[in-house]
């Protein structure tokens, strides 16, 4: 009986979802998969100059947010003009940027070449992905699998920046992963990695969940490589946890509409790390 309930709601819902503009496809399973998505990034990576911001200060501010899903640009205008500021090294927005569609892909790019003064990083959702997103993605903002280091005069951090928008890594995301904090890590002082899939779910979505297994392997691969911050979005839900040494952190959304959209503040000195939630102006 439970089967046949379960199966009824799936009917219902895709009969829903049929006559709804929604990439039906997409939805189910991405146009490219995240095996792909990485060969893609890391040969992008492998092209350019590597992710590195110099300061001349002992301590730095960086902003993170996530689910901004353009359409209107009114959120991610004031995100941008909060983050325009000599203190602010760098902005991350960890996913479902957009929608996928082409079109407001469109409205990103032209948004982001009329900004200046800010140092932005972004990584795919799953919305993202929607509608063959990737391929818009890819063609107007690159990499979605990078690192990124900050450079004091006293000390350096590193950032790892992943492609979770199919709600896994993938084993060749993974194994790069696994690389970077075997390998890389210890030259550092800090260690943030920023994502869209959260791992420490408030709900159970009907996209993107994580692996479970997967989850038990990165939780011990960064509690054994003691990395200090895992910042994510996905479920439009503020939520903090802390496993072993580290902070885990779960965004709310800045996506139009959103009741009290905030986004993330790190101060990051040599003696400490800070954050808190900013309200979105």
């Amino acid at each position: 009986m439970e089967n046949k309930i379960k199966y009824f709601f799936v009917v219902i819902f895709a009969v829903l979802l049929h006559g709804c503009d929604l990439d039906f496809s997409g939805f189910v399973k991405p146009h490219t998969p995240v095996n792909k998505r990485f060969a893609q990034s890391n040969q992008w990576n492998n092209s350019q100059s590597p992710r590195i911001v110099f300061i001349a200060d002992t301590s730095y501010t960086v902003h993170i947010a996530g689910d901004s899903h353009i359409g209107s640009t009114n959120s991610i205008q004031a995100l941008f003009d909060s983050s325009a500021t000599p203190k602010t090294t760098a902005l991350f927005i960890a996913g479902d940027i957009t929608t996928g569609k082409k079109d407001d892909y469109d409205v990103l790019k032209k948004f982001t070449d009329s900004s200046s003064g800010v140092c932005y990083n972004f990584m795919v959702g799953n919305h993202d992905l929607y509608f063959n997103g990737w391929k818009s993605f890819y063609q107007y903002y690159g990499s979605s699998s990078y690192t990124l280091s900050v450079v004091t005069p006293t000390f350096s951090d590193l950032f790892i920046c992943l492609d979770s928008g199919s709600g896994t890594l993938g084993n060749d995301q993974l194994k790069w992963l696994r690389d970077i904090l075997t390998n890389y890590r210890s030259s550092y002082k800090n260690c943030f990695v920023i994502t869209h899939v959260n791992f420490f779910r408030n709900r159970m979505g009907l996209t993107a969940n994580p692996n479970i297994e997967e989850i038990h392997v990165l939780l011990d691969l960064f509690a054994q490589h003691n990395v200090n911050y895992v910042i994510t979005g996905h479920d439009h839900y503020q939520y903090e946890e802390t496993f072993g040494e580290t902070t885990y952190i779960t965004m709310d959304a800045i996506v139009e509409g959103f009741k009290n959209p905030t986004f993330l503040k790190l101060n990051i000195s040599k003696e400490e790390i800070q954050h808190a939630f900013i309200p979105l102006e």
